[in-house]
């Protein structure tokens, strides 16, 4: 990389091209140190966090807000069928995990929300019941909500619940709701928003 590419604006790509190097390549490993890594972690975190994320710009987060769309579109076909969706599997990008982030504070829970997430790195919402029950509700009310997260890929570490919108659990109204308020449902609204 030529130096004067060397600079805090290709952070990221400085940080991706170094860990990547390190991970798949053991001579290369040798030659980076595990504190030099961090302070490049450092400044690809910053870096990513602004693009992808700024209360004032909410255009940043375009990204969070169609996976918000995404998700309430999944969920909603889980119950309108009742459920004969049981899984829906998205991909998306660290950007758009960011930007996700921002818009659902859970900054304000783990400030470790506003750094990169690990190489497939999963989220999930789940939809569920207190209740035991053999026959899909018919009462929404019966739903809850819930957000996890895993950091990486370390099969050893598990899905982790966070508290999404102040609750660990939440109403599936007031989930679908909170999360539609800061949801990008059409093109329309995407061609508006961006």
């Amino acid at each position: 990389m030529p130096s004067e590419n060397v600079t805090y604006a290709h952070a990221y790509d400085i940080f991706d091209l170094l860990n990547v190097g390190s991970i798949h390549n053991e001579s290369f490993a040798s030659t980076v140190t595990t504190p030099q890594l961090s302070q490049l972690r450092y400044y690809a975190d910053a870096l990513e966090w602004g693009h992808n994320y700024n209360l004032t710009q909410p255009a940043r987060s375009i990204g969070g807000m169609a996976l918000a769309g995404g998700i309430l579109r999944q969920l909603n076909q889980t119950v309108s069928t009742q459920g004969n969706l049981k899984l829906s599997l998205m991909a998306g990008s660290y950007d758009t995990f960011l930007g996700f982030f921002g818009l659902t504070n859970l900054t304000a829970v783990d400030a470790d929300f506003m750094g990169l997430p690990g190489y497939a790195s999963n989220m999930a919402f789940e939809l569920f019941t207190d209740g035991k029950t053999t026959t899909f509700p018919s009462d929404m009310a019966d739903f809850r909500g819930r957000f996890l997260f895993r950091n990486g890929t370390d099969g050893s570490m598990p899905l982790v619940v966070f508290p999404l919108f102040g609750h660990y659990t939440i109403s599936y109204d007031d989930f679908v709701n909170e999360l539609g308020s800061r949801a990008i449902n059409s093109v329309g609204e995407w061609c508006s928003t961006c």
